[in-house]
C-alpha cells in the first residue's frame, strides 16, 4: 500500500511537470527571460517590447546617460531613417558585433532594434551571453515603429 502511494505521488508530480512544459508556463511573464546580475543573483526582464512600450521607455529615460539605444542594421537600411539618438551596431557577423560589444558598458540598459527583429533577435542573445544585464529588442523593429506612427530621423 505505501509503494503505490509514493508512486501515485511520484506519478502525478511528474505529470504535473510534464502539463506545465507543454503549457509554456515557466513562472515568468509572457515576454520576459532571466537574466543574471554581476552579483549572480537572478532577475527577471522584459525582451521584447512592442513600439507603444519601446516609446515610453524611450521617453522615461531620455535624460539618463545609461539608457542606450542600438540599431543593429546596415548603414543602407539606417539612412532610411532611424530612432533618435540610436548609436550604430551594425550585425554584420559574430565577431564584429562582439567586438563592438566590447566598448560599451554590460550594466547600461539597452534598446536593441533592426528592421524586422531577427536581427535584433540575434544581437541580444550575443549581449546576455557577454553578460549584458537589462536588454529590451524591439519587437517588430523599425517596421513596427514607423507602423504605430513614431517618427523616425535622417543623419544631416
Amino acid at each position: 500500500m505505501k509503494l503505490h502511494f509514493i508512486f501515485g505521488t511520484v506519478f502525478l508530480g511528474f505529470m504535473l511537470g510534464i502539463m506545465v512544459i507543454a503549457s509554456g508556463q515557466t513562472g515568468l511573464p509572457q515576454g520576459q527571460v532571466q537574466g543574471v546580475f554581476e552579483d549572480n543573483t537572478k532577475s527577471s526582464f522584459d525582451k521584447n517590447v512592442g513600439a507603444v512600450l519601446a516609446s515610453d521607455l524611450i521617453e522615461q529615460n531620455k535624460n539618463n546617460s545609461n539608457f542606450i539605444i542600438i540599431d543593429t542594421r546596415s548603414g543602407l537600411a539606417r539612412s532610411s531613417g532611424f530612432i533618435e539618438n540610436s548609436i550604430h551596431i551594425p550585425f554584420r557577423n559574430t565577431d564584429d558585433f562582439r567586438s563592438r560589444l566590447r566598448q560599451l558598458n554590460p550594466t547600461n540598459t539597452y534598446l536593441v532594434y533592426d528592421k524586422l527583429g531577427a536581427t535584433s533577435s540575434r544581437s541580444t542573445d550575443i549581449m546576455l551571453e557577454n553578460d549584458f544585464i537589462k536588454i529590451y529588442e524591439l519587437d517588430g523593429g523599425i517596421k513596427a515603429w514607423k507602423e504605430a506612427g513614431y517618427e523616425t530621423s535622417l543623419e544631416k
